[in-house]
């Protein structure tokens, strides 16, 4: 057994992870400086626009995770994870009729604008939403 090679073998693969793991730190060490940097920005619009304060904290805590979780499938992608599938998950857990759309309408065809709060009075052969 050649303990020399196997001494260069481990360094040069040390080395490699080694690089990875400080680019990784520094990326999300940025990442997490500009993630702060969009939040103050939209936080002082809204403030000079005056709006309420709660919708201001729900607003910077929803582009907080959101910009979190794209940081990390970057930093995962970077380390060679296979990131599709987490995004596909992502993307469908995000999208309006995941959350409250086809399911709960009771139009025909479904339109995702009604939601679970529509209801439909059918005359004849239109359907329409009362007003009110």
């Amino acid at each position: 057994m050649d303990v020399s090679g196997t001494m260069q073998l481990v360094t040069t693969y040390a080395i490699g992870i080694g690089f990875k793991i400080v680019g990784a730190i520094v990326f999300w060490l940025i990442g997490r400086w500009l993630i702060g940097l969009a939040i103050r920005m939209v936080t002082a619009s809204l403030e000079r626009q005056k709006v309420d304060p709660t919708l201001l904290r729900y607003l910077g805590t929803v582009i907080s995770v959101t910009l979190n979780v794209i940081l990390v499938v970057a930093i995962l992608g970077y380390f060679g994870v296979e990131t599709t599938s987490f995004a596909a998950i992502v993307a469908a857990a995000a999208s309006p009729s995941a959350w409250r759309g086809a399911a709960y309408c009771r139009t025909s065809p479904p339109c995702s604008p009604c939601g679970p709060t529509a209801t439909p009075i059918i005359t004849g052969r239109f359907t329409s939403t009362p007003t009110k």
